[in-house]
């Protein structure tokens, strides 16, 4: 019994922390998608002017 509330608990922080991964990681890709869409729109507008 004690060692199943173990393992539970266990499985429980297991998870919890990779929900915390997984939000940082999607936050670091759309940080990274705007960069590189910013860099292109910029780099677009500077074609246009010549």
């Amino acid at each position: 019994m004690i060692r199943q509330l173990l393992l539970h608990w266990l499985f429980a922080r297991i998870v919890g922390n990779g929900m915390y991964i997984i939000r940082y990681v999607v936050h670091a890709v759309i940080i990274e998608v705007n960069l590189l869409l910013k860099k292109k729109l910029l780099f677009n507008i500077g074609l246009q002017r010549f």
